[in-house]
């Protein structure tokens, strides 16, 4: 808790100092003297009465929160913050006001390397920082806590309330989406706020501020983009359940209950298989299977990636090697790549010690890069993994839509053969003209590149149909075949096969 001491911090009661006190002894050893105990016990209660009413008492004072404001500067971090809470919570119970907590943060601050060198980004914190603080009082407290989040501390005040802290919240938003000029570009953001209310804090302290408003941060952010939450109760249980679900995923890891199942790729070029897709699913005894996202997130949060990553690799070489037995070529298999896998030092050794154990040629495995491996190209670990995947012989696909320069250079430093088209093009492509136009946008750039692509997510023969006239190589969803274990794989591959050659073939004339 902020001290205030000092004498600047002590007020005096309104009639008598501590020290004055002294003058009761004479009237107690009087009043027992002249009129018994019971008189003696009436006057040494009445002085202990006074002494209470009259005690020093700490007051926050105006210097006190100054020296903090000025030591935070606007950069401070969790400790400041927290330090900085405490003592609006004190100042608020002793004046019989309230304060509150928001936390501002950026929805993708991972993504800023990809476009600015990082004095840059400095400088764009700088300006965030700003540009929070141009938006409350000036008694108000605004300090950087982490990469992209700031958390906002309001100075005390009686009327606040849920309906002044959500225009309050719009307000911060707007001011972290309003594009900023960096270095003679513009940079565009969006950003999510979470706020907690003193009178509904998991507890009345600035630790209890602090962590609400952290937690509701958290859920705008998972529900996204642009997203504004109020902590509740319901956001703490809904946290302490992703921490009991995190535990759970973990001993179901271990268990080889998170199952590797397989999503058919197809050629337009000629129907056939031209490989799969690898997606963890969890079939949990208790529930209906947990959406991917939400699997990925609870791994992450046990601190599980690496492992998961082991177990997805061994599952997938494992149903390599069955297929291979049953004389079926079915294509290169994707994984997806996160970033903390690329910084692993040990990842090419890894990979080249499985595919050596299981006969596997490494052409089979295609590793996808999400997008937010794209800021890590830089880091020297990453940027060796990725020369030494290409030269073993390893495709590499990129998870991204994008068309801009960033993509091109991209492409061209982690030597990708392939582009994948996400869903948020693929969906409507057959009747929406502006998504016509963005995806031939992607396969332009993919094939001046020399690259192929792949559609994700195409849920209708429309769909399918348009993505093929567009010229796209190759496409997933729905609409082909939903993920499947990997003994449906055989099954499901050769009846699609007795499909192909039983539809009628179109004979050109003069053709023998």
């Amino acid at each position: 808790m902020a001290s205030f001491g000092g004498e600047k911090g002590v007020r005096s009661g309104p009639v008598l100092m501590r020290r004055e006190m002294v003058m009761f002894l004479p009237a107690i050893a009087l009043a027992g003297l002249w009129f018994g105990l019971g008189a003696m016990s009436l006057v040494t209660a009445t002085a202990i009465a006074v002494g209470w009413m009259t005690r020093p008492i700490a007051v926050p004072q105006p210097e006190a929160l100054e020296a903090l404001r000025n030591s935070a500067s606007g950069k401070g971090g969790r400790a400041d913050a927290l330090r900085t809470m405490e003592a609006l919570v004190e100042k608020a119970q002793f004046n019989d006001q309230l304060t509150a907590c928001l936390i501002a943060g950026l929805d993708t601050p991972d993504e800023l390397p990809r476009q600015l060198a990082p004095d840059e980004i400095e400088q764009l914190m700088t300006r965030c920082a700003e540009r929070l603080a141009g938006t409350v009082r000036d008694v108000d407290f605004v300090l950087q806590i982490g990469p992209g989040r700031f958390a906002v501390l309001l100075d005390p005040t009686r009327h606040l309330n849920l309906e002044s802290l959500i225009q309050l919240s719009t307000r911060l938003q707007g001011a972290l989406e309003t594009p900023f000029s960096i270095a003679r570009q513009m940079v565009t953001l969006s950003a999510h706020v979470g706020f907690c209310q003193m009178a509904r804090a998991p507890e009345i302290s600035g630790a209890g501020l602090l962590r609400g408003a952290e937690d509701a941060a958290e859920e705008a952010l998972r529900n996204g983009p642009s997203a504004i939450r109020a902590y509740s109760r319901e956001v703490e249980t809904s946290t302490k359940a992703r921490g009991a679900l995190a535990a759970e995923v973990a001993a179901a890891l271990e268990a080889g209950q998170v199952k590797a199942f397989f999503e058919p790729q197809l050629s337009t070029d000629t129907g056939l298989i031209s490989g799969l897709d690898l997606h963890p699913v969890w079939p949990h005894p208790g529930r209906a299977p947990l959406p991917e996202t939400e699997l990925l997130q609870a791994i992450s949060a046990a601190r599980l990636t690496a492992r998961y990553w082991e177990v997805m690799l061994y599952q997938c070489f494992q149903a390599l090697t069955a297929w291979e037995k049953a004389g079926e070529a079915l294509g290169p298999v994707s994984i997806r790549l996160g970033p903390e896998i690329l910084r692993d030092p040990r990842l090419i050794e890894h990979l080249e010690w499985e595919m050596d154990r299981f006969q596997i040629d490494p052409t089979a495995l295609c590793l996808v890069l999400p997008e937010a491996a794209f800021g890590k190209l830089d880091h020297d670990v990453v940027a060796r993994n990725l020369r030494s995947i290409a030269n073993i012989g390893c495709k590499i696909e990129l998870a991204s839509a994008a068309t801009g320069p960033s993509s091109i250079a991209v492409i061209r430093r982690c030597g990708a053969s392939r582009l994948r088209i996400e869903r948020d093009l693929v969906s409507h492509v057959d009747r929406d003209a502006e998504q016509q136009r963005l995806v031939a946008a992607c396969i332009t750039l993919a094939e001046s590149l020399g690259i192929e692509t792949l559609a994700d997510g195409a849920r209708s023969i429309g769909e399918y149909a348009m993505l093929s006239q567009l010229g796209c190589r190759h496409v997933q969803g729905p609409a082909i075949s939903a993920p499947m274990a990997v003994s449906e794989v055989i099954d499901w591959a050769r009846k699609h096969r007795e499909k192909l050659e039983a539809t009628p073939q179109l004979i050109h004339r003069g053709s023998s």
